[in-house]
């Protein structure tokens, strides 16, 4: 599970124990498009990341494959200049 890598404890006995013991931890050289999106997307492809709905009621659907691969190009653009 993702959530196992970055919270060690997810079960609470009640709201102060979770006040009192939760803890993320997020790596220094945490990238959330890596760690998180790509991760997603290579375990479920077609699950959908973000829907958008225009001002004129256009729908585009994007899953999380969509997302890593204009991430991906995004960055390798950027690093080509």
């Amino acid at each position: 599970m993702l959530l196992d890598r970055f919270l060690p404890r997810m079960e609470f006995d009640s709201y102060e124990d979770f006040k009192k013991n939760y803890r993320c931890e997020v790596p220094e050289t945490f990238n959330f498009g890596f760690d998180i999106v790509d991760a997603v997307a290579r375990k479920d492809p077609e699950k959908l990341a973000m829907l958008h709905l225009s001002r004129t009621k256009e729908e585009r659907r994007f899953t999380f494959k969509d997302i890593k691969d204009l991430s991906n190009q995004a960055a390798n653009y950027f690093t080509s200049l």
